[in-house]
C-alpha cells in the first residue's frame, strides 16, 4: 500500500517542484507584463529559466521590455534571450533599442546584437547618432610653401554611423586623417599669413578630400563614424624653418669654400717647399761642380794645358769682376738710401 503512494506521490512531488521552479516564477513574470501591455510568450520566458537564466535577471529584461512597449518600441523577448546566451549585455542591448526606437534611429535586434558581441559599446554608438560627439586632434605641425611652420589643432564633430559601426574604423583613424589634411592644407599654402587670416580653409580642404584621390584618404571612407564639421579651434605660427634651412646651407657653403681655400693654400705651400728643395739641390750640385774647379786646374797646369802665367791671368780676371760687382752693388744701394 504504502509503495503505491510513493510511487504516486513522489513524481507528483517532483513535478509540482519544477512547475514551481521553471512555470510559476515565469508565469508570474509573464502575467505582470501582459497587464503592461507588452506582448511576451510565457514559453519563451520558461525557456530561459531553463537555461539556468536568474528570474531576477529575467524581470530586469522584461521590465526593459515593458518601458520599451509602453515608448512604442516593440524588442523581440525571444532576440533578447539568445544575445543573452550568447554572451551579451541585455541590459545595455535593450536600452540601446529604446533610446534608438524614440530618436527615429533605424536600428535592428540583429545589429544591435552583433555591435554588442563584438565588444563595441551599442548604447555609445546610439547616443553618438542621436548627439554627435566633439573630439580633439592634437596639434599638428607642417610647413607652408613659404617655409615658415604653422601649427594648427581642430575640434571634429563625428556621428555614429550605425550602418557601418561594426567593423568601421575608430576615432583614432578619424582624428589621423584629420591630422594628414591638415599637414596637406598648410603644406599646400603659398604662405603662412593666408593659412592664419582663412583657418577655415583648412577644414574646407579637408572636408572636400575626394576618396578616389591616390594621396589622401577620404576621412569618411570605412569609418564608424560620420564628420559632421571641422572647426580648428587654435592655430599659431612657428619657427621660419627656411630662414634657418637657408642660414645653415649658408654655414656649409662657407665652410666648404673656406676648405676649398685651405686646400689650393695647402697646394701652393707644396709647391713652394718642392721648389725650396729643387733649389737647394741645384746650389748642391753648383758647389760640387765648383769644387771641382781647382782639381781640373791643377790637372791642366800639371799636365801642361795650362801655364801658371794664363792661371793668374785668369785669377787676376775674376778679381777684376768680382771688384766691378762690388762696385755697382754698393751704387745702387746708396741710390735708393737718397731716394
Amino acid at each position: 500500500m504504502w509503495e503505491i503512494v510513493l510511487v504516486t506521490i513522489i513524481p507528483l512531488i517532483i513535478v509540482a517542484g519544477l512547475y514551481f521552479y521553471f512555470v510559476h516564477t515565469s508565469l508570474a513574470v509573464w502575467f505582470n507584463a501582459r497587464l503592461t501591455g507588452a506582448k511576451l510568450n510565457l514559453f519563451d520566458i520558461a525557456f530561459l529559466r531553463l537555461q539556468n537564466v536568474k528570474s531576477d535577471d529575467i524581470k530586469k529584461i522584461v521590465d526593459k521590455i515593458v518601458i520599451a512597449s509602453k515608448a512604442g518600441v516593440y524588442i523581440d523577448f525571444s532576440g533578447i534571450g539568445v544575445h543573452l546566451m550568447a554572451g551579451g549585455d541585455a541590459d545595455r542591448l535593450i536600452q540601446a533599442l529604446i533610446e534608438a526606437g524614440s530618436a527615429g534611429v533605424p536600428l535592428t535586434l540583429d545589429q544591435a546584437s552583433a555591435i554588442d558581441l563584438a565588444g563595441r559599446d551599442v548604447l555609445e554608438a546610439v547616443r553618438m547618432t542621436i548627439k554627435p560627439q566633439v573630439v580633439e586632434t592634437p596639434e599638428v605641425s607642417a610647413m607652408a610653401k613659404d617655409g615658415v611652420q604653422v601649427k594648427a589643432r581642430c575640434s571634429v564633430t563625428i556621428r555614429a554611423n550605425i550602418d557601418n559601426f561594426l567593423g568601421g574604423v575608430g576615432k583614432e583613424t578619424i582624428l589621423a586623417r584629420v591630422g594628414t589634411g591638415i599637414v596637406s592644407a598648410i603644406g599646400s599654402s603659398d604662405n603662412h599669413q593666408i593659412v592664419q587670416a582663412t583657418p577655415s580653409l583648412i577644414a574646407d580642404h579637408i572636408m572636400s578630400i575626394d576618396r578616389d584621390d591616390d594621396h589622401e584618404a577620404d576621412i569618411h571612407q570605412d569609418s564608424a563614424f560620420q564628420v559632421e564639421s571641422i572647426d580648428v579651434s587654435d592655430i599659431a605660427i612657428g619657427k621660419n624653418l627656411r630662414a634657418g634651412l637657408d642660414a645653415e646651407q649658408a654655414t656649409a657653403d662657407s665652410k666648404k669654400a673656406e676648405a676649398e681655400h685651405e686646400t689650393v693654400k695647402a697646394e701652393y705651400v707644396a709647391r713652394e717647399e718642392e721648389m725650396k728643395a729643387r733649389i737647394y739641390e741645384m746650389e748642391a750640385k753648383r758647389l760640387e761642380a765648383r769644387i771641382q774647379v781647382p782639381k781640373a786646374i791643377a790637372e791642366a797646369i800639371r799636365t801642361g794645358r795650362l801655364s801658371l802665367k794664363e792661371y793668374f791671368e785668369f785669377e787676376n780676371l775674376n778679381a777684376d769682376t768680382e771688384m766691378r760687382k762690388a762696385f755697382s752693388l754698393f751704387g745702387e744701394t746708396n741710390r735708393e738710401e737718397e731716394t
